[in-house]
């Protein structure tokens, strides 16, 4: 980035800190960290005296791969959906995690996710709504993981799924010539039993992701090297 008050950052991790903070989202952070992905946490990251909404931006459209932890009062906060608008339309390489949450609920905000817009629509206006709700939408439709239907509700190897996908994401998307990567080991990628579920489910939904999918079980047993900027 170019700010120098905000140190350069690979990944952009979105959470409510009420549900997630000091569990799955540290986990995956300090994850993240150890493999040598530069990650944002926001507070963790903020420099004393920034002006955080301009801060958060510079965070993002710096970033080349963005998390959002989706989960049951994501969108209570005007916070994380404004991060979220932001990473839609900075066109980010998104990977979503969908903590106890189902996907179908953010896409068609119903349920809990309803409600939170009930209370939003008094204090925002009807085209930051739409944008929000546009943004969730367009986030559900994206490959990502549900807790509930990944490595068995199994917290600590969802985060070593969501790492070793990061890293190949990171090496897809930065430049060759960066000058140092981050490294994985095989067992935080997704068992063959794994992958075949999931790849299975998605040939019946026909879903366009499976190619992905494909790919991430070849490089699996291989070390990802990831480039910087």
């Amino acid at each position: 980035m170019s700010s120098s008050s905000t140190p350069g950052f690979e990944v952009f991790l979105s959470f409510t800190g009420s549900e997630t903070r000091n569990g799955f989202t540290s986990h995956l952070s300090h994850a993240l960290k150890r493999s040598g992905i530069r990650t944002f946490l926001d507070e963790e990251d903020l420099q004393k005296g920034e002006r955080i909404t301009e801060t958060i931006w510079r965070a993002i459209e710096g970033s080349a791969v963005c998390i959002p932890v989706l989960s049951q009062s994501y969108v209570d906060s005007s916070w994380c959906l404004m991060e979220l608008a932001m990473m839609v339309n900075c066109n980010k390489k998104i990977i979503p995690i969908f903590y106890d949450v189902d996907p179908t609920v953010v896409r068609h905000q119903s349920s809990l996710y309803e409600a939170a817009f009930v209370r939003h629509r008094l204090r925002f206006d009807e085209k930051t709504i739409n944008e929000w709700k546009g943004a969730l939408k367009g986030v559900a439709e994206i490959y990502g993981y549900d807790l509930r239907n990944t490595a068995n509700g199994n917290e600590a190897k969802l985060v070593n799924m969501v790492v070793a996908r990061t890293c190949r994401e990171l090496n897809n998307v930065l430049p060759s010539e960066a000058s140092s990567g981050c490294s994985i080991d095989p067992e935080e990628t997704e068992s063959d039993a794994e992958l075949q579920a999931i790849e299975e489910k998605l040939r019946q939904q026909k879903d366009p992701y499976l190619m992905e999918l494909e790919l991430h079980r070849k490089q699996s047993n291989t070390r990802c090297t990831s480039s910087r900027k």
